[in-house]
């Protein structure tokens, strides 16, 4: 059975931002990830997708390498992270996002 089409409102959602601790938490129910210097955006897939920044700026058309992995995912899909450029030792460059 063919799946509707799925247009999601990343205008109603707000992505995951960082919370400073001075140890990374050992209690159960806590993930922890990397700071990137980048863009924190949310993604979304379906008949329309789109990225947004954290201030909810439309950024689809400055990350147009995005668009086939997006295009790769199912539709209504929403994807949290951060946008960034790494350089060649894997270290974030956020001077390099601009280019």
């Amino acid at each position: 059975m063919p799946r509707a089409s799925v247009q999601l409102d990343l205008d109603a959602l707000r992505p995951m931002l960082l919370t400073e601790r001075r140890a990374v938490p050992r209690d159960a129910g806590w993930l922890a990830e990397i700071k990137f210097d980048g863009y924190r955006a949310l993604a979304a897939t379906g008949s329309g997708r789109s990225v947004r920044t954290k201030n909810g700026a439309d950024c689809t058309s400055w990350f147009p390498e995005l668009m086939p992995g997006l295009e790769q995912l199912p539709r209504g899909c929403v994807l949290d992270g951060e946008v960034c450029v790494l350089d060649t030792l894997g270290r974030a460059d956020f001077e390099r996002i601009h280019a």
